[in-house]
């Protein structure tokens, strides 16, 4: 669990911005508390359909899609915007690795782990802990 609180406050790093992106947020919730406040898992895309949730990289069905998820993949659900979840995943074939979201951390800011991050809508969301 210290690594995963080290993870996130590591010297900072730079990262180059997409027009209209939105970071997504950890430790809102306070440090006594997990960096992100839920667990949730894809859910309800039909296969009629595209079969997959658009992961975006703003609170927008406008925005630049970034990533695409199926149902089942697990994301922790760490900010939200409206109708938006700001999440933290990892998809099959990643390396596993720890996220540092799902342990107390002193660091309140924008992710900046080694997982995925974007905007789902929440609508295609269950929440299974949080």
């Amino acid at each position: 669990m210290i690594a995963s609180a080290l993870l996130l406050v590591a010297a900072p790093v730079t990262y180059e911005l997409e027009a209209g992106e939105k970071l997504v947020m950890v430790g809102q919730d306070g440090t006594d508390l997990d960096a992100c406040g839920a667990m949730g898992q894809v859910r309800g895309l039909k296969r009629g359909g595209d079969n997959f949730l658009s992961v975006r990289i703003a609170p927008a069905s406008e925005a630049r899609e970034r990533d695409q998820l199926g149902n089942g993949n697990r994301v922790f659900l760490c900010d939200q915007s409206g109708d938006w979840y700001g999440v933290v995943y990892q998809r099959a074939g990643d390396s596993l690795q720890d996220c540092g979201t799902d342990s107390p951390s002193t660091y309140v800011g924008a992710y900046r782990g080694p997982c995925r991050y974007g905007w789902v809508h929440k609508y295609f969301v269950e929440i299974l802990a949080g």
